[in-house]
């Protein structure tokens, strides 16, 4: 997290990512036995207008309180 948040502070975009192959990451960078990789983060500058935003539901349009 904080280096995350160092690279924010330089003006950095960052986006951590879950549900990767983590295996095919082991092979790949050669990591020992006792290195576990858990997640990846991307980083680089934010391109203008690079997506709009996603248009999400309104909330109770998607959940119920029981």
């Amino acid at each position: 997290m904080t280096l995350m948040l160092a690279a924010q502070g330089m003006g950095l975009v960052l986006f951590p990512m879950s549900g990767f192959d983590a295996d095919g990451l082991e092979r790949a960078f050669k990591l020992g036995a006792n290195e576990v990789s858990v997640m990846l983060v991307t980083v680089g500058y934010a391109a203008q207008d690079n997506w709009p935003p996603k248009r999400r539901k309104p909330v109770p349009d998607v959940l119920e309180l029981v």
